[in-house]
């Protein structure tokens, strides 16, 4: 290496939500943490703003109710792909509430069994009936709190407000070994945990040619209404509701169910495009409001450009603006492929039976609401390691999609390690 040795890493993280978090978290209890630090494009937590909840330490869970919802087929896809099994799962999920129980206010605590006893589908009402430990902003918010001043303690590095884009990743091979330039700073491993929308992962598995894996395009709406006593009776039994149809390999279902001081957000995507998502302020104002994702999972094989001209095309049809579901239905919902078309009505229609949204004045719909830009993802090892060797993927960069399937992408990087 060439840089002035204060500038040498062993483990360099691009991105500070879970997956991050909870990789140091292992390390620091295991006794394996090596120098390490962590680039970040958003705040530390105590600058961190509701206005911008995409981006920060704790990534946008932040803003999102800290829901922790169990299921293998609910928050990404490890177990569907291998990487463990149910057992490993659970064992993991309790090592990351043990963590997130050490910073929790007092008289909280959390254990597994608390999320897994009631997980099953129930075809008849077509949701899947699990509990959620909901530990909502605020507390959630304490238990970030907590965990940075932890990493922090540990001697991890933090570079907040910066952005790491391709060009300033460079692999240097030499005949003392390989390592990473970012930067100013080399690294001997590179970990890569940026959540699905940045663009780096593409580039780098174009570059590298890196072995991948097909993950479903996840394209859909984020609905929003006012009214929460309509909703009480569903959420008092789940509070991060999961009503799905499926039909053959195409699945839709709503997901991320904010309530209470909720708000949904405009997203900028690498300066390409708008989409929305779904915050729980925890400011402790009630405004009334609830509102959650409906996505479909299928696999349309759209190109990366693909997504991105579809999301483009949304944009200029709304002009980023809500609508009415009628609106919506009569517009915007064209330009979606037709398989969205169908599962979607199929969709209100359920809802509507249970919430009567077709009725209520106060129903919008944001659109699109996108969750994997990118068809092709890394070919990871148990270990999180793609097959360019010092070169990690953690979290819903690759495949998760919740705070305990991105956890344990991080426990497994760590654990690998050993």
């Amino acid at each position: 290496m060439g840089f002035d040795r204060q500038n040498q890493y062993e483990y360099c993280f691009i991105g500070c939500g879970p997956s991050t978090i909870f990789a140091c978290l292992d390390l620091i209890k295991c006794n394996r943490l090596k120098k390490t630090i962590i680039f970040e494009k958003g705040e530390e937590m105590s600058k961190r703003s509701p206005n911008i909840p995409q981006n920060g330490f704790g990534g946008s869970g932040t803003f999102s109710d800290f829901k922790l919802t169990y299921g293998a087929n609910i928050g990404g896809i490890l177990v569907k792909n291998k990487i463990i099994n149910l057992q490993e799962y659970k064992t993991y999920s309790n090592r990351i509430l043990t963590f997130i129980n050490e910073f929790l206010p007092n008289g909280f605590h959390y254990n597994v069994n608390q999320l897994t006893n009631t997980v099953k589908k129930d075809k008849d009402k077509n949701w899947i009936s699990n509990n959620c430990v909901h530990i909502g902003t605020k507390n959630g918010r304490e238990v970030l709190f907590g965990m940075e001043k932890r990493l922090k303690k540990a001697g991890i590095k933090f570079r907040f407000n910066e952005s790491v884009s391709f060009d300033d990743i460079k692999y240097i091979q030499s005949p003392k070994g390989s390592y990473w330039e970012v930067k100013d700073i080399e690294t001997k491993n590179l970990i890569i945990g940026t959540g699905p929308n940045d663009i780096i992962t593409s580039q780098l598995i174009e570059e590298f040619n890196l072995k991948t894996m097909k993950k479903p395009n996840q394209i859909g709406v984020r609905l929003e209404d006012i009214g929460f006593e309509r909703y009480k009776n569903i959420i008092d039994k789940n509070y991060d509701f999961k009503f799905h149809i499926e039909n053959g390999s195409d699945r839709i279902r709503t997901f991320c169910c904010n309530s209470g001081s909720a708000e949904v957000t405009k997203e900028l995507n690498d300066g390409k495009f708008i989409s929305f998502n779904g915050h729980a302020l925890g400011n402790g104002q009630n405004n009334n409001r609830i509102n959650f994702g409906i996505i479909l999972e299928s696999n349309l094989g759209w190109t990366k450009q693909e997504q991105i001209n579809f999301c483009k095309q949304i944009n200029e049809s709304n002009n980023t603006e809500p609508q009415t579901l009628e609106e919506f239905q009569n517009n915007t919902l064209k330009l979606y492929p037709q398989i969205y078309q169908t599962m979607f009505a199929q969709m209100i229609d359920l809802l509507d039976v249970n919430f009567k949204l077709k009725t209520s004045p106060h129903c919008k719909i944001y659109s699109p609401e996108i969750k994997l830009i990118y068809n092709d993802i890394p070919q990871v090892s148990k270990n999180m390691e793609s097959s360019l060797r010092s070169l990690f993927f953690i979290g819903d960069v690759v495949l998760s999609r919740s705070i305990l399937q991105a956890g344990t992408c991080g426990i497994l990087f760590s654990k690998g390690l050993i």
